[in-house]
Formats: C-alpha cells, structure tokens, sequence
C-alpha cells in the first residue's frame, strides 16, 4: 500500500468516526427525550417530544449562525466571536473531514 493510498484509507476512517460519533450524540438526544417522555403523564408526551425536536433545531441552528464562531478562535470584537468561521465561512464543503467535524461540534 502507497503512503497516498494509505493517507486517503486514515481521512476515510477519520471520516466515518467522526459521523459515527456525531450520529451517537444525536442518539443521546433521543434518548433524553424517552428518558423525560417517561417521566410525564400520557397527555404530555408530545409536548415533551416536540419539545426537544424544536430545542434541537434551534441550538443546530444557532450553533450554525454564530457557536463555532465562539468557540473557533475568540479575536473577532464582537461577542469574541471569529469572522472567518461565521455561517461555515472559512470552513471548505468540498472537504468530507471538515464537514464531518462540524457535524460532530453541532451534536455535542
């Protein structure tokens, strides 16, 4: 085996450990939600469900706008938040690592 094809083998695994761990911590996401579903009478599941659908929605959401931003590098002025990583600028789609640590970032 080539170093070039080795190194493609370790960004693929690197890859797919990154989606594995993120898909786990979205898991945990669901199974907080049985855990407080089971907590709750039977008229409040949905709520509860629905609940911790939106909250999720809103936090990736935030987390997209401006969480890594904070979290990136801290020199921009406002709120310590970086520029360069706002809304993903800075970040390369075309790269499947990238993208698959933020995905990781957005979970936990």
């Amino acid at each position: 085996m080539s170093a070039v094809e080795s190194s493609t083998l370790v960004d693929a695994l690197d890859t797919f450990w990154l989606l594995f761990v993120g898909v786990a911590v979205f898991h945990m996401q669901i199974g907080f939600t049985m855990l407080e579903t089971g907590s709750v009478r039977l008229k409040n599941t949905m709520a509860i469900m629905l609940k911790n659908l939106i909250v999720a929605c809103i936090v990736s959401l935030a987390w997209f706008i401006l969480g890594e931003s904070i979290m990136a590098d801290g020199t921009h002025p406002f709120l310590w938040a970086s520029s360069r990583s706002v809304m993903l600028i800075g970040r390369d789609p075309g790269d499947p690592m990238d993208m698959a640590g933020w995905f990781l970032d957005v979970g936990a």
